[in-house]
């Protein structure tokens, strides 16, 4: 498999410079936080059209770990040891940018209303400096699948900093598109969003042209993950049998900058669930759903003995669905927005009974985003899947 075609030579500044502070065998990074602000030099700057923010956003606890677990992942697929430092400067050092910040509204769900967004015409990325420095936007609990964009920033920002490019060059080439690498503008087979967040076979492959492969035999084994924090970010692990726990589904109705409003109503984008990436089914991956969330109870749902008990001998039916016509009588569906979600409703229209208060709408019933490796195009099995408690 070539993946020459993100190694344009616009990437080559950066290619060197990563692979000399991998001399050593460790690169180090940061991030702006709270108590470390990181305002880089404008020596850093590569091209004219290039500016570094002055107001660098402090990562929050989600983007944090976003962050940390993709490092985490890198380092174990290259042969490089990412090491995070604090309150310093790494040899990688990312800053958010704030934008797209929604100005404070007045009224309540009903009537409020949003002004015009806040758009910052800060540059983003990594190929634009020198020196391991990458600035991404801030998009976390700022707008509809703010943390999606988020991971997805992170992601493309770190590969540029080492020197992987967009195809040959040019984000919009037709050639490629999110089934072949993230540094393409373009969607995957499916067009989705939610279902395709996670560096590709490709960027993985171009990761370890520039950095090197891992040495020694590949871990094997198997994992478990559960959801630690809210909209926790899962890696499964090259290699081995890993198990996802879904615990927990929803949306938390909170009125903050993470609402907006369309000609319906308020639209809640503070997620109460993980996003499932490098899932594999074919290493025998499995995401297992805990029982208690068939119960309707919505906008926010946590797993619960007593909740689980009316549902211990249900079994699990499964329909990957195109559109939002939830009424084939499946209790777990896959939707073209990478979203599993929980119908508890049988063949009524909707996924939650309709007198029960749900102003989250279809969100209440969700219990995940998923990426499972390969392009979108590869069909979501039932067999992936299955009930615990």
């Amino acid at each position: 498999m070539s993946v020459d075609y993100l190694l344009h030579s616009d990437g080559a500044p950066q290619r060197e410079y990563a692979r000399q502070a991998a001399a050593d065998g460790v690169i180090t990074y940061s991030y702006s936080t709270d108590s470390f602000q990181w305002i880089e030099p404008e020596s850093s700057i590569r091209w004219t059209s290039t500016t570094v923010t002055k107001n660098p956003q402090a990562a929050d606890s989600q983007q944090a770990n976003y962050i940390d677990t993709i490092f985490g992942f890198i380092d174990s697929i290259t042969g490089v040891r990412f090491q995070r430092v604090e309150g310093q400067r790494g040899e990688i050092h990312l800053n958010f940018v704030p934008t797209l910040v929604n100005k404070r509204f007045k009224g309540n769900f009903t009537d409020g209303k949003v002004l015009d967004p806040v758009t910052n015409t800060e540059y983003y990325g990594g190929v634009g400096y020198l020196n391991g420095y990458g600035q991404m936007y801030s998009y976390h609990n700022q707008a509809q699948y703010g943390a999606l964009q988020d991971i997805r920033a992170i992601q493309t920002t770190i590969l540029e900093t080492v020197g992987i490019t967009s195809p040959n060059g040019n984000a919009s080439d037709p050639a490629y598109s999110w089934d072949n690498t993230l540094m393409s503008n373009y969607g995957g087979g499916l067009g989705s969003f939610g279902a395709t967040f996670f560096l590709t076979a490709d960027d993985q492959a171009a990761l370890q042209a520039v950095l090197g492969a891992p040495t020694g035999p590949s871990p094997g084994g198997a994992k478990t993950h559960v959801q630690r924090i809210k909209e926790d970010l899962m890696l499964g692990t090259e290699g081995v049998v890993d198990t996802f726990k879904l615990v927990s589904k929803g949306v938390i109705l909170k009125q903050d900058s993470s609402t907006q409003y369309d000609d319906l109503g308020p639209i809640f984008n503070n997620y109460n669930v993980p996003y499932i990436a490098n899932f594999n089914p074919g290493e025998g991956d499995k995401i297992l759903i805990h029982r208690s969330l068939l119960n309707p109870k919505s906008p926010v749902s946590k797993a619960s003995k007593k909740l689980a008990k009316p549902y211990a001998k249900t079994k699990l039916t499964f329909r990957q669905i195109f559109g939002d016509t939830y009424t084939t009588g499946e209790n777990v569906y896959y939707n073209d927005a990478g979203k599993i979600l929980i119908d508890t409703n049988g063949k009524e229209q909707g996924l939650t009974p309709r007198n029960l208060p749900n102003p989250a709408g279809i969100q209440g019933q969700l219990a995940a985003f998923v990426d499972p490796v390969g392009p979108e195009t590869i069909p979501f099995q039932g067999a992936w899947l299955d009930f615990f408690m």
